[in-house]
């Protein structure tokens, strides 16, 4: 009778653990997929911020026509959900790079932003869309950069 209650014994603690393991490994999925859709410096995030700033820029809606679309690559059929982006650090400070594309009924853009890390925080350094057509041109949404002018510029 005692190797039946070894056995149970067994039995019970090999299946609480199964069942633990799952809900550990849930609550990791779960937080990664949180943490990509909420945390407000992952590239995703960004990408909407700054697809936001575009359709809210009065040149932009003017030179693409309403409504703005926005996708992440071109190309194939994930091209709407497969960002392009990169993270490095030059100087010493932390950036993100990220490029994506914009369209309206009458044009569509590429848009290209770079963040900074400052304070702990990223920043835009800039934000500029491009249009494709001709004529092409460039429509700078933010540029936080440092134009620094030399005496020949003048």
């Amino acid at each position: 009778m005692s190797s039946e209650k070894v056995r149970d014994a067994g039995k019970t603690v090999w299946y609480t653990g199964i069942v633990v393991f799952g809900f550990l490994a849930t609550g990791a999925l779960l937080f990664a997929v949180i943490k990509e859709l909420l945390w407000s410096e992952s590239p995703q995030s960004v990408y909407s911020d700054a697809l936001k700033k575009c359709t809210e820029y009065s040149r932009i809606k003017d030179l693409l026509g309403e409504p703005i679309t926005g996708f992440c690559d071109g190309s194939g059929r994930r091209g709407r959900t497969n960002l392009r982006h990169n993270l490095y650090v030059k100087d010493g400070v932390e950036h993100l790079q990220i490029r994506f594309y914009i369209k309206g009924i009458r044009n569509q853009a590429t848009v290209n932003a770079v963040m900074e890390k400052r304070n702990g925080k990223f920043e835009y350094k800039y934000l500029v869309a491009e249009t494709e057509n001709y004529p092409k041109e460039k429509i700078f949404i933010i540029d936080s950069r440092k134009h620094e002018m030399s005496l020949q510029e003048f």
